[in-house]
C-alpha cells in the first residue's frame, strides 16, 4: 500500500498499521508527491490499481526520476 506525507513519525505510524494488516508499505515521499494516488483511476496513477512490491517500488522510482 502506498503511503505520502509530510509528517515522518506519522507516516511510520501509518506504515506499521499497514505492515501488521499484511500489506508492504510503499513510501511515495510527501503530500506533495500524493496525485498518483488520489482518484479518479486514470493512466500512470495507482490509484485503484493492484501492485506487487516490486512493481510499486519500481513505479515510485520511475516517479521520482
Amino acid at each position: 500500500m502506498f503511503v505520502c506525507g509530510d509528517d515522518e513519525e506519522a507516516k511510520r505510524i501509518v506504515s506499521g498499521l499497514i505492515d501488521d494488516a499484511g500489506f508492504t508499505p510503499v513510501d511515495m515521499g510527501g503530500t506533495v508527491d500524493a496525485a498518483p494516488m488520489e482518484a479518479p483511476r486514470r493512466e500512470g496513477a495507482v490509484y485503484g490499481e493492484e501492485l506487487h512490491e516490486r512493481d510499486a517500488r519500481d513505479f515510485v522510482a520511475r516517479m521520482r526520476t
